[in-house]
């Protein structure tokens, strides 16, 4: 092998090294204000169990103005209890515990996604800033 290549490989190796330190180090990753407070609409829904197991609140206020803000925002009214992980890129919402729901059942190949207004986000709850009258839906669903 000549020295052109092994110098190329090894310029290559520590520019994957270097741009993995810098991602781990959070570089070009800007924090999200989301100190905003708003008022938008939550729902809540198994799509499993049926219309007549869907929380519906018209109009929550959050001091955190994200889909997951709203969602935390909503749950002492609600009666229901949110189960989270993070794995460093934002917080995922693993499980919805509704409270007096007998038909809301945890089902394999199902989870939890939501809407904002309508359309499905790939940006983690707790990144997905909302404005006052955005609508958000949280569905348990097979479907993605």
């Amino acid at each position: 092998m000549s020295k052109t290549k092994i110098l190329v490989a090894v310029a290559l190796i520590n520019i994957v090294v270097i741009a993995g330190i810098v991602n781990e180090l959070g570089f070009g990753n800007e924090e999200v204000d989301t100190s905003t407070i708003v008022t938008a609409k939550l729902t809540i829904s198994y799509s499993n169990a049926g219309d007549n197991d869907t929380l519906t609140f018209e109009s929550i206020t959050t001091t955190e103005s994200t889909v997951f803000g709203l969602l935390m925002a909503a749950s002492s009214e609600g009666n229901y209890e949110v189960m989270t992980t993070n794995d460093g890129q934002g917080i995922t919402v693993t499980d919805i515990v509704v409270s007096d729901c007998d038909a809301c059942e945890k089902e394999e190949g199902y989870s939890w996604q939501y809407t904002l207004n309508g359309f499905y986000s790939d940006i983690a709850a707790n990144r997905n800033i909302i404005t006052n009258g955005d609508v958000v839906e949280w569905i348990y669903t097979s479907e993605i």
